[in-house]
C-alpha cells in the first residue's frame, strides 16, 4: 500500500477499494511497511495514514458516488442510537421504526451464518432463526428511513463460501436494501477483542459526529494506541478486556471492514 498512500493528494486522506476475487478477504488497511510519510504519522500501518473503506463493486462504487449521501456528502446530521438484534422479528422491527432523524444503527448479533436458499434467495441465519435479506428490504422500504450502518458480529460461510465471501455478499445485500454503510468482519474475532471493537464502535457512532468508516478506524487507532484512556462509562468487566487486548497482534482489531460510502 505504500505506493498508494505515498500517491494521496494533499488534503487527501480516504481510499475506498474494490477489491475483487481473494482480495477481498486482504485487510489493506492493516497493510504495514515503514516509509518516511508513515512514519510521520506515528506508525507503519495503512489505516493510520488513511481511511479505508470497501465497495462491493465499482458499480456500487460509482453509484454512491453519484447519490446525494457520497462518500464526500459529510456526516449524518446526528448521533446515531444503536439497536441490538439476535431474533430476526426484531431485527425488522427496529428497521420499520427506525428513528427519523438518520435511521440509527442496527447490530445484528452473532454468531450468524450467510447462505442462499434453494430458490437463490439471501438469508442471514441469526441466532434465533433465518433473517431474508428481501424482509430486510421491505422493512426499510417500509419505514423510509435506511439505517446509517448495520453492524455484524460475526458472519460465516456456508462451508463453501469463506467467511470474507460471506461478508462480502451480506454487504452487497445489505447495501442493496438500502443501508448506508455495513459494518462486517473477515474472520472469525476472538470475543472479548469483539465486544471491546464494537463497543469501541457503538461509542463513535453515539458521541462523535461521524461516518461509520470513520468511526471503524478511530476504533482502530483506539486499540492501536499503547496509552489509550477508557471511554467514560465502561464498566470494571470490559475494562479489564480491554486492557488484555494487544495491539500487536491484527487479528484483535484488523478483521472488521466498512462496506459502503
Amino acid at each position: 500500500m505504500s505506493p498508494v498512500l505515498t500517491a494521496l493528494l494533499p488534503g487527501c486522506s480516504r481510499l475506498v477499494l474494490v477489491p475483487l476475487g481473494a482480495l477481498s478477504g486482504v485487510p489493506w488497511h492493516a497493510a504495514r511497511k515503514r516509509t518516511t510519510r508513515l512514519r510521520r504519522r506515528g506508525g507503519g500501518y495503512a489505516l493510520e495514514a488513511a481511511e479505508f473503506s470497501y465497495a462491493v463493486s465499482a458499480r456500487a462504487l460509482c453509484d454512491a458516488a453519484a447519490a446525494p449521501r457520497a462518500p464526500d456528502g459529510g456526516p449524518p446530521s446526528a448521533p446515531a442510537p444503536v439497536t441490538a438484534a439476535r431474533d430476526p422479528k426484531d431485527a425488522l422491527s427496529q428497521l420499520r421504526t427506525a428513528p427519523a432523524a438518520d435511521g440509527g444503527v442496527l447490530l445484528l448479533a452473532g454468531p450468524a451464518s450467510y447462505h442462499t436458499d434453494d430458490f437463490g434467495r439471501s438469508e442471514l441465519t441469526l441466532p434465533e432463526g433465518p433473517l431474508a435479506l428481501a424482509s430486510v428490504a421491505e422493512a426499510i422500504r417500509h419505514s423510509g428511513r435506511a439505517p446509517t450502518a448495520v453492524l455484524v458480529t460475526d458472519c460465516h460461510g456456508d462451508g463453501l463460501t469463506s467467511g470474507a465471501e460471506a461478508s462480502l455478499r451480506l454487504a452487497r445485500a445489505l447495501l442493496g436494501a438500502g443501508a448506508g454503510a455495513v459494518v462486517a468482519p473477515l474472520w472469525p474475532v476472538r470475543d472479548r477483542a469483539k465486544s471491546v471493537f464494537l463497543h469501541l464502535v457503538h461509542h463513535c457512532l453515539l458521541t462523535q459526529d461521524t461516518t461509520p468508516a470513520a468511526a471503524l478506524r478511530r476504533a482502530q487507532l483506539w486499540l492501536l494506541d499503547p496509552y489509550r484512556r477508557l471511554p467514560d462509562g465502561w464498566g470494571p468487566d470490559l475494562a479489564e478486556e480491554a486492557s488484555r487486548l494487544s495491539a500487536d497482534d491484527p487479528a484483535d482489531w484488523a478483521g472488521y471492514v466498512c462496506f459502503g460510502p
